[in-house]
């Protein structure tokens, strides 16, 4: 089953697991209704509490002081992130037990057709997405909370500063900012290089976990010293003592920053 909110280990998942329970006990508590573990089947295992609960977080829930965006109103990929989370928990605890709570809990199937998938979605959309989108339009508050992104200029500072900075492991973080992001740079090595005669630049391989693919970066010259890929990596060669080498076992990759090599 392919889960709209499938259960995790991290300690990210595991704080926002946290985070969905404590808004789902207040919603209890708020609307008089027993504790999650005291929820019997008949009522886990039917649409009317998952109803209200999504209801609760879009007209009356505010988030608390202390915490961030305190004073706000849960967004909609939050509020449907808390309710699979909720779901899927009373999946753990009731699915086994008989037919009925099992083709309950195959709304949590993204790709089913059944009855409960579609009351599940249509939760989500008509419930959750649409009130709050009309509430944000009509009260001209701020809808979008992605966070600001990350442009040249500024990973130019953050090499500069680097550079100012000096050290063996300040030139490895700028290398590492020059090369991609953390897991991508943690994951090329000089067998997953080549260089490109027509275009004169280098070709690396970035594996790309989530797709089992990967993808090419081409490294041409920067426009100055903090950001040009070149000098980073010779920076890094220089004060790091060559650190781009096998290691003992002879068939072991060159990694470019052994570092943060898993």
């Amino acid at each position: 089953m392919k889960s709209s909110a499938s259960m995790g280990s991290s300690s990210g998942w595991e704080a926002g697991k946290a985070s969905a329970m404590n808004v789902f006990r207040k919603f209890c508590a708020d609307r008089g209704k027993p504790a999650f573990d005291d929820i019997p089947k008949e009522i886990f295992c039917a649409p009317k509490i998952h109803e209200e609960s999504a209801d609760y977080m879009v007209t009356e829930y505010i988030i608390p002081e202390g915490t961030r965006n305190a004073g706000d109103h849960l967004q909609p990929k939050t509020i449907t992130c808390y309710m699979g989370i909720v779901m899927n928990s009373a999946c753990n605890k009731f699915k086994p037990e008989n037919p009925d709570t099992h083709r309950f809990f195959g709304c949590l199937d993204e790709g089913s057709t059944s009855d409960e998938a579609r009351w599940w979605r249509n939760l989500k959309k008509h419930t959750v997405t649409r009130p709050i989108f009309e509430r944000s339009k009509a009260s001209g508050e701020k809808m979008d909370f992605s966070a600001n992104p990350i442009y040249l200029p500024h990973i130019k500072a953050m090499n500069e500063a680097y550079a100012k900075e000096g050290s063996g492991r300040a030139a490895e973080r700028k290398f590492a900012l020059s090369t991609g992001r953390m897991g991508e740079a943690a994951a090329t090595s000089l067998e997953r290089s080549d260089w490109d005669a027509l275009y004169q630049c280098l070709f690396l391989q970035v594996p790309q976990s989530k797709v089992a693919d990967i993808k090419l970066s081409a490294i041409v010259s920067g426009h100055d010293r903090h950001c040009d890929w070149f000098t980073n990596f010779g920076d890094t060669l220089a004060v790091k003592k060559r650190q781009v080498c096998n290691t003992a076992e002879v068939d072991s990759p060159s990694w470019l920053l052994p570092r943060y090599v898993a």
